[in-house]
């Protein structure tokens, strides 16, 4: 009797990179914390200013238990979500480190910085910015964009948001 071959082919997840195209992966990827990332900022053009304390609560809790605990497992396979990549385009990189001036100031130094935007599934569509050394494998967060509001991608009114989030955590707890 003829063996049939198993004509279907193999599906491979289109939202998934394999990150070893980008960068080679490295075992213990760490993240150092040494500027404060929750800072906000709002302009006429952008805000990651929040709601309320509970608005705070659900954010930081995406950010700190789910995206950098999912960046730290992807980053040693190699694999990523296909919101998560290095920050190439020039506009958007000019918008990044405008915030990040306004931000952190002279703090950080912008000219050969490697700026990623973290991201993984939907959570509410927030994306972690953070700087990447490669040498020392360390991503380092410098501002949430809480909104999705640099590509102007956000599912949330830009008239709403700037009007009327006004909560900043670092000035509240600081």
């Amino acid at each position: 009797m003829a063996k049939i071959k198993n004509k279907s082919k193999e599906r491979t997840n289109t939202r998934t990179r394999n990150l070893s195209e980008i960068i080679s992966p490295v075992e213990n990827l760490t993240f150092d914390f040494k500027y404060k990332y929750l800072k906000t900022l709002r302009n006429k053009k952008f805000s990651n200013r929040l709601l309320d304390e509970a608005d705070f609560a659900k954010y930081v809790f995406n950010v700190q238990d789910i995206m950098i605990k999912l960046t730290i497992s992807k980053w040693q396979v190699g694999q990523y979500s296909k919101n998560t990549r290095k920050i190439s385009d020039p506009k958007e990189r000019d918008v990044v480190i405008d915030i990040l001036k306004q931000l952190h100031g002279d703090e950080v130094e912008t000219e050969e910085l490697q700026i990623w935007k973290l991201a993984h599934g939907n959570h509410e569509g927030t994306r972690l910015f953070c700087t990447y050394n490669e040498l020392r494998n360390t991503m380092t967060p410098i501002f949430v964009d809480y909104y999705h509001m640099i590509n102007n991608n956000y599912k949330y009114s830009k008239k709403e948001i700037l009007k009327y989030n006004n909560f900043c955590p670092h000035l509240r707890y600081s």
